[in-house]
């Protein structure tokens, strides 16, 4: 069964200061959705806490934008469990 996944970006928890940085991302809900290509779909809910920014690399929150979040969910975020999950919810729906 081919699975096209998806996240959506729900909130953004912030540190107004951390490590000398201000409007640090600490944390990021989301949902992470996944469709068959019949057009059956299941979510994961999820929270991902941020590792710790790398000052030299650091963008203050006015400054993402969603690929920016997207990309650290992709890099952070267990999505062999939550492939897994959402996998088992889409093959009961059609069972």
């Amino acid at each position: 069964m081919a699975i096209t996944y998806t996240f959506k970006v729900n909130k953004i928890e912030v540190a107004p200061s951390l490590d000398g940085l201000e409007n640090v991302v600490t944390r990021v809900r989301y949902d992470y959705i996944g469709i068959d290509e019949e057009g059956n779909e299941a979510t994961f809910a999820g929270a991902t806490p941020m590792p710790a920014p790398d000052a030299e690399n650091y963008k203050p929150l006015e400054q993402l934008v969603e690929s920016d979040v997207i990309s650290w969910l992709e890099a952070t975020a267990d999505k062999e469990h939550m492939q897994y999950r959402i996998e088992k919810e889409i093959s009961e729906k059609v069972s």
